[in-house]
């Protein structure tokens, strides 16, 4: 058996204090704390919630979710409000869904579905945000 001995220049009253600690190793255990509980809240949720964020991952990403991932721009397109009574967007969807706001799987493929209705609402059939936004909805639909 090898033993080692440390030798430190730190005084022996303060050797095992949390002062002491190397930011290495502080910043080690953090990580691990952080992914502990990340696991646990990954158990902890349910299976719907697992694959709503994974359809939200698909749709976020798709090269026609552009038009979708922010709020409408009211300043832009003021006439959006006469059309939409209750806007939404694909990131407010994300914060819903991640601070559990969503308390079943038809409450989030709602508001996925008001989306694509707000888009065709304020779109007039044949334009290119009106056609994404069928083509989104047949995509959820399929992931879903």
């Amino acid at each position: 058996k090898l033993r080692f001995q440390v030798h430190t220049e730190v005084p022996l009253s303060s050797r095992f204090s949390s002062d002491w600690i190397p930011s290495m190793f502080t910043s080690m255990r953090r990580k691990s704390t952080r992914a502990r509980k990340r696991s646990m809240r990954l158990m902890e949720e349910e299976p719907w919630v697992m694959m709503a964020k994974k359809a939200l991952w698909k749709l976020e990403r798709h090269a026609q979710s552009g038009p979708f991932r922010q709020p409408v721009d009211t300043k832009q397109y003021p006439e959006y409000i006469r059309f939409v009574e209750k806007p939404m967007d694909l990131s407010t969807i994300r914060k819903k869904l991640y601070c559990g706001e969503y308390t079943s799987k038809d409450a989030y493929s709602a508001e996925i579905g008001l989306i694509w209705r707000n888009a065709k609402a304020f779109n007039p059939p044949g334009h290119p945000v009106f056609l994404a936004a069928d083509r989104l909805s047949q995509l959820f639909e399929g992931v879903r």
